[in-house]
């Protein structure tokens, strides 16, 4: 029993560095594959804030090409509900915290993207 116990110990316990001085062990994170995979295309990110029922930058018309994605990033000042009409995404939108959505263009239109409570245009996306 005391062969595990020093094991374990020695296993997660502190090294020690070349000076002399007691480090932390380190802790490792293997890269997932969303973080090790090359990026194959560019995709654009937009950040809307919502505050006093204002949207910043106010809202405008957005081109998306067929297949391409856009990264919508919203923060409100209340707790809402964005809406993408065309591209079937609901997602809350917790007051202060930034709600991250993905959108991609698979049938051409102009669609909107609205925030429910208060009903707000954030943009309009022209898929082509």
């Amino acid at each position: 029993m005391l062969g595990v116990a020093a094991l374990a110990l020695a296993v997660t316990g502190c090294a020690e560095a070349t000076d002399g001085t007691a480090q932390s062990p380190s802790t490792q994170i293997a890269p997932t594959d969303a973080m090790s995979a090359p990026a194959t295309e560019q995709q654009r990110t937009i950040e809307l804030q919502v505050a006093g029922g204002q949207v910043t930058p106010p809202p405008s018309q957005v081109d998306l090409a067929v297949g391409e994605t856009l990264r919508l990033v919203v923060t409100s000042d209340r707790d809402s509900e964005i809406h993408a009409h065309g591209f079937e995404v609901d997602a809350p939108v917790p007051a202060g915290q930034p709600t991250t959505v993905e959108l991609t263009g698979t049938a051409p239109g102009v669609y909107e993207v609205e925030l429910h409570d208060p009903d707000l245009l954030l943009l309009q996306v022209a898929v082509r």
